[in-house]
């Protein structure tokens, strides 16, 4: 089964953004949308002239097998072709970008991007934004210097899609407060 990254970025190897907005529980299980946009110059450079194209294309690569809890949808506007992926509750498990529930019981995101301007492509002029928001089900206690924190339990990353990252995030599991009532007391109404 493809991982959501990798199927997103099936075709998409060079002029792209990618948006992604999502939410981890406990289990490390991802809640949220991910959408990439890529211009239609570039994707008429390899072979994309519709959005019925991209589709098929993503379906002859055998890459379309989306796992559990994931949909994705093919749109377009005058200037590129986007594919949006909504997550609801989704495991975020292949190269590109992982999410694991760690022995310790942290929660853990990994973001890998390769750098694009190595590609086989090399005439293409390469650009491209990747923009993350992630929140995490506890405090955030370790990440990597690329994310910057917007609260206790959320980051977000802004980054060139042609600059080659390996970044992470390692957040506590907060546990629900339990309510101490004191002694159990029995009372007796009468009318």
């Amino acid at each position: 089964m493809a991982g959501v990254f990798a199927l997103l970025s099936l075709v998409l190897s060079s002029c792209i953004n990618l948006d992604t907005d999502i939410t981890l529980d406990g289990d490390a299980m991802a809640t949220g949308t991910m959408k990439i946009e890529m211009s239609k110059e570039l994707a008429m450079l390899v072979g994309i002239t519709s959005k019925e194209a991209l589709e098929k294309q993503l379906a002859d690569s055998g890459d379309d097998k989306l796992p559990e809890g994931v949909s994705v949808t093919f749109s377009e506007n005058d200037k590129s072709y986007i594919i949006s992926a909504e997550l609801l509750n989704s495991p975020l498990d292949d190269d590109g970008l992982k999410a694991e529930k760690l022995a310790d019981g942290t929660i853990k995101l990994t973001f890998k991007n390769k750098n694009t301007a190595e590609s086989d492509m090399g005439f293409v002029d390469f650009e491209g934004k990747i923009k993350m928001t992630i929140t995490f089900p506890g405090s955030i206690t370790d990440a990597s210097p690329e994310f910057v924190k917007v609260d206790d339990r959320t980051v977000k990353l802004a980054a060139s899609f042609t600059d080659p990252l390996d970044v992470y995030v390692i957040s506590n599991v907060n546990k629900p407060k339990s309510v101490s009532v004191g002694p159990l007391q029995s009372h007796a109404f009468v009318k």
